[in-house]
């Protein structure tokens, strides 16, 4: 599995240094990205300072705009604090939000925001009740930058419309991420998280390209039209490619969760054994061929037929990988602790069934030395050598 990599970059708006008398921000956004891949898995907002302005402009009134509705349905339902409509442009309210308040606004941009399609540089507009300032023709206006204070003074106007670019909204939401912060006391260990200088590093090594790109968008604001709007083109198409993927992982999520439960039923009703283990012990379903690996598996068909095949015949060889998790083929029982290190890949068996320890010394139980003979078919066979080929790639 690959390793979980989780960024803390420090954010404010543009105005917060300022005497200005509109909407600002202060947070700290978390990005979990696997170590080899070039997209971003989960984000998570942790806000420390929130001053919302509760006018909205007035044209928003006239069709129920959806910034109107998204701030009425977060500020007056939760809070009681009523959205009013802007009686001219340099009209503000300000109201500074408590800890409560702060945790609500988090609890929603971290569980529904991104779900409802909105994306992290609209995020200003949840805030002042206009519409968002920045573009990627014009990164300079963007009103979401990074904490100067704690980044040399660097502003990198165009991140939040990066990280929108290579953020893949997947089935799974944030939980996870959630639930890592909290265990890690995200509040407190600096040390646990990678820098902005981290996640820079890590997009230009993964998909340097895109981060070219919006480089040189950054630094073209005196540059021609026609440059500009290339560069546009590019970007666009590259966005284009990771939503395609985020279809396909979100297909594929979604069956390896409906295979999953299939693998279940099907031991359960054939009452299927590998191994003979002691009564008074537990045992767990184990996959020989992970379920990660055949997820991987599904995901390179996909790249590589995608442009020869049509989307019914990709889903089709798809649907044909990620039967392998439900197939009863691929499964040993195994205690809890075995389990964990079978999966952490510290033994594996051969194609005679017979059990290979790998990398350190383990204590395995003699009942788990050989898969019995009348128990291994060529089927399993067959998983077993899908799975060793793997192992000897990662050694």
């Amino acid at each position: 599995m690959s390793k979980i990599n989780i960024y803390k970059i420090p954010f404010t708006t543009k105005n917060y240094q300022s005497n200005s008398n509109s909407a600002k921000l202060k947070f700290d956004l978390y990005i979990a990205m696997a170590s080899d891949k070039s997209y971003i898995r989960d984000i998570y907002f942790d806000f420390s300072e929130i001053h919302v302005d509760l006018m909205q402009t007035a044209s928003h009134f006239k069709g129920k705009h959806k910034f109107l509705i998204q701030r009425q349905e977060l500020f007056e339902k939760e809070m009681n604090l009523k959205i009013e409509k802007r009686p001219e442009r340099s009209a503000h309210k300000i109201h500074n939000l408590n800890e409560e308040q702060i945790r609500l606004v988090e609890n929603y941009v971290n569980v529904s925001y991104f779900q409802d399609g909105y994306t992290f540089k609209g995020l200003i507009s949840l805030f002042k009740g206009n519409n968002p300032g920045g573009s990627m023709s014009k990164p300079s206006s963007s009103e979401i930058i990074i904490d100067k204070a704690k980044n040399n003074g660097s502003t990198c106007f165009n991140l939040p419309l990066l990280i929108d670019s290579i953020y893949l909204r997947t089935v799974n939401g944030n939980s996870s991420l959630s639930d890592f912060l909290i265990q890690n006391n995200y509040n407190k260990d600096e040390k646990a998280f990678y820098s902005l200088n981290d996640f820079i590093k890590n997009i230009k090594n993964r998909d340097g390209k895109i981060y070219k790109l919006f480089l040189e968008l950054e630094r073209s604001s005196n540059k021609n039209d026609e440059h500009k709007s290339n560069l546009l083109k590019e970007i666009r198409n590259l966005r284009d490619n990771y939503k395609e993927e985020t279809y396909i992982i979100n297909r594929i999520n979604a069956y390896t969760q409906k295979m999953r439960n299939q693998f279940r039923k099907n031991i359960k009703q054939k009452r299927i054994e590998i191994f003979k283990i002691p009564k008074y012990s537990n045992e767990e379903k184990a996959h020989i061929y992970a379920v990660e690996w055949i997820k991987d598996e599904a995901m390179k068909s996909w790249k590589i037929n995608k442009e020869i095949l049509t989307q019914k015949e990709i889903d089709d060889q798809v649907s044909i990988i990620l039967k392998q998790i439900s197939d009863v083929n691929n499964y040993l029982n195994l205690e809890p602790n075995c389990h964990t290190i079978f999966d952490k890949k510290l033994f594996t068996y051969n194609k005679n069934g017979e059990l290979v320890v790998l990398k350190q010394e383990v204590n395995i139980p003699e009942y788990y030395w050989q898969i019995p003979k009348d128990k291994l078919n060529s089927e399993m066979v067959e998983y077993i050598q899908k799975r060793n080929k793997v192992l000897e790639h990662h050694n």
